[in-house]
């Protein structure tokens, strides 16, 4: 199934209008896929009555191998539903706090836990130590689910862009071992969704833009680990998990074309991928909802 946005040419109400789309869609994902409508949350007179309660934010946890995330989890009676969110920035750059990740707190507010990783960067390490980060954060969070009150059965990762690519590597490889660290060796990295935004799906392909191959080639050690860093790959015996790809139509990046090639070989296989194609919009797809610019909360609204 394929989804449009389409913006209205000169409408300054269009952005907003869209915003809505993409945050109503990504919510939709999130309730069809990990919350099936089964969590509760806790009405303003419940809230007053349960001082002892307060929604939950801790920054600059580490996780594994001394890199930090950050989370939020609302205020609820029953275990809750997680986004991870992966960060973009050519495996080289980026943070937690940057990216789309101001956007996915909003879900905190609709009764989902929210955290934002950092992960090695391809300036201290090389692929595929990102994807290991990615696979152990989920491990990690699942092991402390009680602690957060997190339903370690409903937690979808997501990612823009580089983060994108980790995060549907990450997810559907995790029914092997290929990218399996020591740290909670007994928890399985397996999520229940992904989210990607803009994102890389084949290192390989010719398509991508220069800046793009620079970027492949500083991430990886060798060439010939393109394959097993691209989420085509996986396709085939991978996990084929439930996908929403957000993609714009003028990424000069990765080309619309790659995102929607990804999704229909995902379809073919079997798979459960919905694209999201959002019109005039280039690689930088956050900033094109006005993540970036102040006063960013009156056009989410």
């Amino acid at each position: 199934m394929k989804r449009v946005a389409k913006k209205h040419k000169g409408s300054k109400k269009s952005k907003s209008v869209y915003s809505n789309l993409y945050l109503g869609i990504i919510l939709g994902i999130v309730a069809s896929v990990i919350i099936g409508g089964s969590y509760f949350l806790w009405n303003k007179n419940q809230r007053e009555q349960a001082d002892h309660l307060r929604p939950l934010e801790v920054s600059n946890l580490i996780y594994c191998n001394g890199e930090k995330l950050d989370i939020k989890v609302p205020i609820s009676e029953k275990p809750v539903p997680l986004v991870i969110y992966v960060h973009g920035g050519g495996w080289q750059w980026g943070s937690k706090v940057g990216g789309s990740a101001p956007y996915f707190y909003k879900l905190v507010d609709k009764g989902v836990a929210v955290a934002s990783i950092n992960y090695h960067l391809s300036g201290r390490a090389r692929f595929p130590s990102a994807v290991k980060d990615v696979q152990c954060a989920v491990k990690y969070l699942k092991f402390h689910a009680s602690q957060f009150n997190i339903d370690s059965r409903k937690i979808i990762l997501a990612g823009q862009s580089a983060g994108g690519n980790l995060a549907l590597v990450s997810g559907m490889a995790s029914n092997t071992s290929k990218f399996s660290s020591e740290s909670f060796r007994e928890i399985l990295p397996d999520v229940s969704g992904v989210i990607s935004i803009g994102a890389i799906y084949d290192l390989e392909s010719e398509a991508l833009s220069k800046n793009t191959k620079t970027n492949i080639k500083l991430y990886l050690q060798d060439d010939g680990q393109a394959y097993d860093a691209s989420p085509s790959s996986y396709v085939k015996g991978g996990t084929l998990l439930p996908m929403l790809i957000f993609h714009g139509d003028n990424d000069e990046s990765i080309p619309y074309a790659e995102a929607e090639n990804f999704t229909k070989n995902v379809q073919s296989a079997g798979g459960d991928a919905n694209i999201v194609l959002i019109k005039n919009a280039d690689h930088n797809l956050w900033s094109w909802f006005g993540l970036d610019r102040p006063n960013s909360d009156s056009r989410l609204k």
